[in-house]
């Protein structure tokens, strides 16, 4: 089904060429991804990196909507670090609705209208910024592109056109872009933009809020050989230092849910956030359990699975309940072919934090493919568990369900996806696709 629910979990697109396609994931009403707004009438900007900065740590960039609300009030500039500017805009017949979310919703409302996978959504993720500059929460936007210090921005052109091409602005906005120097400026949704590079980061005229979205590392980094990923992320951040950016606070999306980072790498929101709380860290030698995993990263270059998991076991004893921990045990005993041993390694992650259930969701297509109905069947179990409302579960059981001639079963999860709010903006398709879906189950024989 080539709905806007699979593209989302499956099919990530990125800004720039060239990424790799990653693990989804999504909210969990176990997990806590979204803070209360603060209300700070008097506020002191500090040095981003030389201060220590309160990081919220963020599912999706639409999660930190409700915190950047929280500080509307200052007009702060937005700087923001990511490979996709997340300004693709809002439909216009919902532009009021999410208008009116933004603002006046309540963390839950946003939530499930803005972060979780639904079938009725009013923003996607995609769509978290030109959100917030509609609502007026930022005075100005710096993004800054993730190239590598021997790269210089596209040509201006080039640049303009692919925006132009993904939608993420209009034609009117397209003419105001100029050349500055080695930055690129604009005018868009109103307000005045800077575009430029780690080297060459755009200064601006008001304290600043800072958003890191994990994405960000993903076209720098090629393998722990030649891009070891810590020293990327602590060169990255030194460069971010040098910088001296003003701001009033931080915020860091992790940004599995928008495909842009395995779960395998999902430990770099809590390290980032560490970093940016304990600012003196970036210049110290890695803390031991951070510094096993940068080995096993190496060690996995070269088919080292023993060590790897050796080393994990070593890691578990420093931090026993570190979810991300439990992950890479689970990733370890499952490449030395340990299936019992990495399920139980999974459930325990899980446990720890509910994002990682969505490995279940991979392992179902893998049993799917290795004609494991039976497995299959039992991870998306395991999903639905910890996900009871994203519908995309429930329509790979039915997909299952009508291959292996499951009458009754695809009947009866067809008939409850039938009765969901699908969105007529979003997914204006779906309910064809499943009535199209029961049309292919009601040929089955009965009785099965």
């Amino acid at each position: 089904m080539n709905s806007r629910i699979i593209i989302l979990l499956l099919l990530p697109l990125f800004f720039f060429p060239g990424c790799d396609r990653a693990n989804e994931e999504t909210h969990s009403e176990k997990t806590k991804t979204l803070h209360q707004e603060k209300q700070t009438p008097e506020i002191k900007p500090v040095t981003v990196l030389v201060d220590s900065i309160d990081a919220a740590l963020v599912e999706t960039a639409t999660a930190a909507l409700p915190i950047w609300r929280g500080y509307a009030q200052h007009k702060p500039a937005l700087v923001l670090f990511s490979n996709d500017p997340f300004l693709e805009p809002v439909p216009a017949q919902l532009h009021d609705q999410a208008l009116e979310l933004v603002r006046t919703g309540s963390p839950a409302q946003i939530q499930l209208r803005a972060v979780d996978i639904t079938p009725n959504p009013l923003l996607l993720h995609t769509m978290a910024v030109d959100a917030a500059l509609r609502a007026g929460f930022f005075s100005e936007l710096a993004w800054v592109l993730p190239l590598k210090d021997e790269e210089q921005l596209p040509a201006l052109d080039v640049f303009r056109q692919r925006l132009l091409d993904r939608g993420l602005i209009s034609q009117t906005e397209a003419e105001t872009f100029t050349e500055l120097g080695d930055r690129y400026t604009a005018v868009l949704r109103g307000i005045p933009v800077t575009i430029g590079t780690l080297s060459n980061i755009p200064l601006p005229k008001k304290p600043a809020w800072v958003h890191i979205d994990l994405s960000f590392f993903n076209p720098l980094y090629k393998n722990e050989v030649s891009t070891p990923l810590y020293s990327l992320v602590l060169n990255t951040l030194r460069k971010i230092r040098e910088a001296g950016i003003k701001s009033i606070g931080a915020t860091i999306s992790q940004s599995n849910l928008g495909g842009a980072l395995s779960l395998n790498v999902r430990f770099l929101g809590k390290d980032l956030r560490h970093l940016f709380e304990t600012p003196a860290s970036v210049d110290e030698g890695l803390p031991e359990l951070q510094f096993r995993r940068t080995q096993n990263l190496y060690l996995a270059q070269f088919m080292k699975k023993d060590e790897i998991l050796e080393n994990c076991l070593k890691m578990e004893s420093l931090a026993p309940d570190d979810a991300s921990v439990k992950f890479d045990l689970y990733s370890a005993s499952r490449e030395l072919r340990r299936g019992n041993q990495a399920l139980d390694y999974l459930e325990q992650a899980v446990a720890l934090d509910p994002m990682y259930a969505y490995e279940y969701i991979f392992l179902a297509e893998t049993a799917i493919e290795k004609t494991r109905p039976d497995a299959s069947f039992e991870m998306l179990k395991k999903a639905h568990e910890i996900f009871p409302a994203n519908p995309l579960i429930s329509i790979m059981e039915v997909d299952l369900n009508i291959r292996l001639g499951h009458r009754e079963a695809a009947l009866k999860l067809l008939k409850q996806l039938q009765e969901l709010p699908w969105s007529k903006v979003y997914d204006q398709d779906v309910p064809a696709r499943l009535e199209n879906m029961k049309k292919i189950a009601e040929t089955l024989p009965a009785g099965h």
